[in-house]
């Protein structure tokens, strides 16, 4: 399993890295600039196969990619975890809502 970092916004994904390789410092304060996107910072744990073919898909499509990760989700093959300041159940609901390019403000 590899553990991924990234933001995930109204367009899909804004960001994504293994963890080490993108400071989640930095994701978080690009994630608060982006508010009006709904841009939230999250961490996955996946296998090796399914994070390669998520970076590639990062690289093509942001939307395809976010869909994909909560795919996975459903699925069980990954474990997500959402950072957000506030209520889990706030995160929660704003992760249900994107992507979604009508959210944008």
């Amino acid at each position: 399993m590899v553990l991924y970092v990234g933001i995930a916004d109204a367009y899909g994904l804004d960001a994504f890295a293994k963890e080490g390789e993108a400071p989640v410092g930095m994701l978080a304060l690009r994630a608060q600039q982006n508010r009006h996107r709904h841009a939230m910072v999250f961490r996955i744990n996946v296998s090796k196969e399914d994070g390669k073919m998520l970076e590639d898909l990062f690289k093509k499509d942001y939307k395809k990619a976010l869909l994909k990760i909560k795919e996975l989700e459903k699925q069980g093959k990954c474990d997500v975890a959402l950072h957000q300041a506030g209520p889990r159940k706030q995160a929660e609901k704003r992760w249900s809502k994107i992507p979604n390019e009508d959210l944008v403000w």
